[in-house]
C-alpha cells in the first residue's frame, strides 16, 4: 500500500469511473481526499480515499480491479485508510454506499444518520451532491488502545513506538483493571486465539497452578486469567482493523502499518 501518485492518476481514475463511482472533486485541492492504492505484480489491484472533514473522516472511492476481487484486496485497503484516519488523529470514518453496506458492516460499520454529521461532513461534495439521496449513511468510531503493563518491557517499548508515531492510545492499566469475560472473549475471537494462546508463563503462578494440564479446559483458563490478571499476556493493542498481541514490539509497527 502506497499514497498515489500522479502518475496513479490515470488508471485509478479509470477504475473509479468504471465502477460508477464519483470523482469530479478528486482533483480539488480543497477537497483534502487523500488517495492509497494497492499494487501487484500485475498493477493496479484498487484504490481508497480517506477524505478529512474536521474531526470525521469520509471513507470513499474504495475499488478493486474486477480480475483481483475476491482476494482481501478491498479489506486491506480500508485497513490502509483506517490506519491513515488515525495518524490524522479523527475520531469516526464515515461513508456513503448504495451497494456495499454488507461488507462495511462485516468491518464494523454500522448505519448512521445521513443528516445528523457534522457541517464539516454535510459541506463535502460527495454528502452534498455526488452521492444519491438513496445512498446509505454507516460510520465506525476510531479507537485506539492498549492492555498495557507498565513494568513489562515490551509494554513499554510498545507504548513507546506509538507515541513515536503521535499515536496516543487509551491505556488500559489491566492488572488494576481487568477485562470482564465478555471482554475477554471478544479479544480472544478478535485475535483469533484460544486462550492458552494468551496465556503468560514467566513471572506468574502458571506453574503452581498447573497450567501446563493440556485437559484444562477454555473456560477453565478464562477463570484463572479472570482471577489473575497477570496470566495474561501483554501487551494487546487494539486497532478499529483488528486487535493483536504485539510480542515481540516490533510487531507492532506491522499491525500500525509503521514499517
Amino acid at each position: 500500500m502506497s499514497r498515489a501518485t500522479p502518475e496513479d492518476l490515470p488508471a485509478l481514475l479509470q477504475l473509479l469511473t468504471g465502477s460508477g463511482l464519483p470523482v469530479d472533486d478528486l482533483d480539488d485541492p480543497q477537497a483534502n481526499v487523500q488517495l492509497f492504492v494497492a499494487r501487484d505484480t500485475q498493477g493496479l489491484a484498487g484504490v481508497v480515499g480517506l477524505q478529512l472533514a474536521g474531526d470525521r473522516g469520509l471513507l470513499r472511492s474504495l475499488v478493486v480491479a474486477p480480475e483481483r476481487r475476491g482476494q482481501g484486496w478491498g479489506r486491506a485497503l480500508v485497513t490502509e485508510a483506517e490506519r491513515a484516519a488515525l495518524r490524522e488523529k479523527l475520531h469516526e470514518l464515515v461513508l456513503l454506499t448504495e451497494t456495499a453496506a454488507p461488507f462495511f458492516e462485516h468491518l464494523g460499520y454500522r448505519a448512521a444518520d445521513r443528516g445528523g454529521m457534522p457541517a464539516a461532513v454535510q459541506a463535502t461534495r460527495s454528502f452534498a451532491s455526488l452521492c444519491p439521496a438513496t445512498a446509505r449513511c454507516l460510520s465506525k468510531p476510531l479507537e485506539l488502545a492498549i492492555y498495557h503493563n507498565g513494568n513489562c518491557g515490551t509494554s513499554r517499548n510498545v507504548l513507546q513506538i506509538l507515541r513515536q508515531a503521535s499515536l496516543e492510545p487509551r491505556i488500559i492499566e489491566y492488572l488494576r483493571t481487568p477485562p470482564d469475560r465478555q471482554t475477554l472473549l471478544h479479544l480472544l475471537q478478535r485475535m483469533e486465539m484460544r486462550p492458552r494462546e494468551l496465556l503468560r508463563e514467566k513471572g506468574t503462578p502458571y506453574a503452581e497452578l498447573g497450567l501446563d494440564d493440556p485437559a484444562l479446559s477454555d473456560d477453565t483458563l478464562i477463570d484463572h486469567m479472570l482471577a489473575q490478571p497477570i496470566l495474561i499476556n501483554r501487551p494487546i493493542v487494539v486497532a478499529p482493523w483488528g486487535v493483536k498481541l504485539c510480542r515481540p514490539s516490533e510487531t507492532a509497527r506491522e499491525f500500525l502499518g509503521l514499517a
